[in-house]
């Protein structure tokens, strides 16, 4: 019998769990988007991948007052977020087939959900749905660190790597190798390349 204090992380992306455990993004993540917005900016925004809605209502709780949509693919996920954010829309669909009309949104926000994208396919959606001056806000964190305890950190990491990937799961590269369809494209503009630093105390559980 094992004596880990660590529990199995089967069937992974429970959508109760997801919703109450994973915390919110911190407000420092969206500093320059902010000021893209006040100075002007987008007034109506998709959240692609929005899962239950962490990043939802981090990008909410800025108090922009900018109206949104949330799409995701699992119909549990957006039921969970539905619960936590009862006056936004959400509805379910993919990058890949964005439910909504095109030429229809001003921002596009993408929380930790990018590197499940196929870009060949989701890159042109993401084009058709934003309106011209449109703008993309993908973000995403490096795997978790215990500051306090680098025998801890190391353990955690071995613990995903060998047992809490999902089925099939590959490294996915950098947030920059990710993004080089978009990168590449001279039809699209970087504006900011911000990498905040994020601490958060959580309980073992």
């Amino acid at each position: 019998m094992s004596s880990s204090p660590f529990p199995p992380n089967r069937p992974k992306f429970l959508a109760d769990r997801y919703r109450d455990d994973r915390p919110l993004y911190p407000s420092s993540l969206f500093s320059a988007l902010a000021l893209e917005i006040q100075t002007g900016g987008p007034r109506y925004f998709l959240d692609l991948g929005c899962g239950t809605g962490q990043s939802t209502r981090s990008f909410l709780d800025l108090g922009l007052g900018i109206d949104g949509i949330g799409v995701d693919p699992d119909e549990a996920m957006i039921e969970a977020a539905r619960s936590r954010e009862p006056t936004v829309e959400f509805r379910s669909g993919s990058a890949e087939s964005i439910p909504i009309e095109g030429n229809s949104v001003d921002l596009v926000l993408v929380g930790s959900a990018v590197h499940w994208f196929d870009l060949d396919r989701a890159k042109p959606e993401i084009e058709r749905v934003l309106r011209p001056e449109g703008l993309l806000f993908v973000f995403e964190y490096q795997f978790p660190k215990c500051l306090d305890s680098p025998e801890l950190a190391e353990r955690i990491r071995r613990r995903f790597n060998l047992e809490w990937r999902a089925p099939g799961q590959r490294p996915r590269g950098t947030l920059k190798e990710i993004l080089s369809p978009f990168r590449n494209d001279p039809g699209w503009e970087i504006r900011s390349e911000n990498r905040p630093e994020w601490n958060e105390s959580l309980d073992l559980d």
